[in-house]
């Protein structure tokens, strides 16, 4: 069913976005107010949560929206999938293969604004490997967390340029009906 829909979206000139990668649906609690959790290992949900996101990436989904669920038996620790490189980059790009835009949850929500600075945050998902960050609280502030990080080295340019060419190339390609 995630196939068709995200065919038929992608038929009627709409890009989509698979949500909310690795998978909340057997998580308690809203992220939009607190952490949430998922005990289950990456194998488990392999079997499972990862499912519907392998359908859409067999449509080529365009998207893919990280969300703020916590698998310490992934990553080793509470912190939320939008952060956790094991799950972004580990986990979506090399183990799955996705090569689409990743972009976060809304930064807005409890589950990061309660751990991370909007600059702090803004960082940590692009080191993660996200692509782009969507709705930070304090816009101004979260984009002078990601200039000073350039600055400093601790994101380099070529880390944002590989977001870049994501980016513009799935515009280029909707554009020319690709």
């Amino acid at each position: 069913m995630v196939k068709a829909q995200v065919e038929g979206f992608l038929s009627a000139g709409v890009l989509c976005a698979a949500k909310h990668f690795p998978g909340i649906g057997g998580a308690e609690g809203d992220s939009h107010n607190e952490s949430i959790y998922s005990e289950k290992t990456a194998d488990q949900m392999v079997e499972d949560e990862f499912l519907p996101f392998q359908a859409a990436m067999e449509a080529q989904v365009p998207f893919i929206m990280i969300g703020h669920l916590s698998a310490p038996n992934i990553t080793g620790s509470d912190l939320p999938a939008t952060v956790s490189r094991e799950i972004v980059t580990g986990l979506l790009r090399d183990r799955l293969g996705y090569q689409g835009i990743i972009i976060t949850d809304s930064l807005e929500m409890g589950a990061v604004t309660e751990r991370y600075t909007q600059e702090e945050i803004a960082v940590a998902v692009l080191e993660a490997g996200v692509d782009m960050v969507l709705l930070p609280v304090n816009f101004p502030a979260a984009y002078q967390g990601v200039l000073d990080a350039v600055a400093s080295g601790r994101l380099s340019e070529d880390r944002i340029d590989s977001s870049v060419v994501r980016i513009v190339r799935t515009k280029l390609a909707w554009e020319i009906g690709v």
